[in-house]
């Protein structure tokens, strides 16, 4: 059983890596989660990088790497576009982080950042705007 942290967040962000380990060349893949924690939180129901989510990843030799992810510009989204995240759900998604980022071997952190921006005024919803970083992750880049 997961246990969330209780910082007084309305929302957590967890992510685990599908693989600790991967061969150089190789994307890395990560499973992101968004957690409702004690009261239901209307949100996007899509999770993509470079609009709401961002990955920060350190190098083996501790320098932060730019992930350069795609952005996308959205109007103010549709009411359809919102969900409400009930209390202990949570909306996750897999993601792909390139091989690019990876260009030594060694161990690297990963984390991921989630920001809401869309209040949902325009939808007639009050939805959650706000940030929040992920726990860290270790995966190891292997020859």
């Amino acid at each position: 059983m997961m246990v969330l942290a209780d910082d007084g967040a309305a929302l957590a962000l967890r992510v685990s890596p599908r693989e600790p380990r991967t061969t150089f060349g190789e994307s890395v893949e990560l499973d992101v989660e968004v957690h409702s924690r004690n009261s239901a939180v209307w949100i996007p129901n899509f999770l993509e990088v470079g609009s709401n989510l961002q990955v920060l990843i350190l190098g083996p030799d501790g320098r932060r790497i730019r992930h350069v992810a795609p952005h996308y510009s959205y109007e103010p989204f549709e009411r359809e576009t919102f969900l409400k995240l009930m209390p202990e759900h949570y909306l996750g998604r897999r993601i792909s982080v390139s091989a690019r980022h990876f260009a030594d071997p060694g161990k690297y952190e990963l984390q991921v950042d989630y920001h809401g921006a869309d209040d949902g005024s325009h939808a007639r919803i009050s939805a959650w705007v706000g940030a929040v970083r992920s726990n860290v992750v270790v995966v190891s880049v292997e020859n």
